[in-house]
């Protein structure tokens, strides 16, 4: 993983965006923590932090991709309960899943600029490519929270 993110641009130990992207990099965050936790080398405790900051709104769109938390956060997720509670904003603390340039609103392809895949998401209830919340993107966001926030 840390092999991936040294020769990222954007220090992500991710190489694609696809379905469930923010998924991955929280997966990915909660498993350098594990590292660290075992090793006590603190290059898996760094690039963890940068997982946790691009989760948060250190990435290309500028945005925070956790409801209610930070800059620009999601409003429109693809959420029953955020969408019917006739509350205006979601339920805050849901981490999305973020850029997919395979996303489902076709509609909206020609808002998007394919060649930079990392800029493919659309804060929209009917997006549940980029805006759907999942358990598997949520507990490694939870776990990695947490134990950045104990160190």
């Amino acid at each position: 993983m840390l092999d991936i993110e040294n020769l990222s641009p954007a220090h992500l130990s991710i190489t694609r965006f696809i379905w469930g992207s923010n998924g991955d990099i929280a997966s990915n965050g909660m498993l350098k923590m594990l590292a660290f936790i075992t090793s006590g080398n603190t290059k898996y405790l760094n690039s963890a932090i940068s997982d946790l900051n691009y989760l948060l709104g250190m990435n290309a769109l500028g945005r925070s991709f956790v409801t209610g938390i930070g800059y620009n956060s999601p409003k429109n997720i693809h959420h029953r309960i955020s969408a019917t509670d006739n509350v205006v904003d979601p339920v805050p603390g849901i981490l999305v899943g973020g850029p997919n340039p395979f996303h489902s609103l076709f509609s909206l392809a020609d808002t998007f600029d394919l060649s930079y895949p990392a800029t493919c998401y659309v804060d929209n209830t009917g997006s549940y490519s980029t805006n759907g919340v999942s358990l598997s993107y949520n507990a490694p966001l939870i776990f990695l929270s947490w134990t950045l926030s104990e160190r």
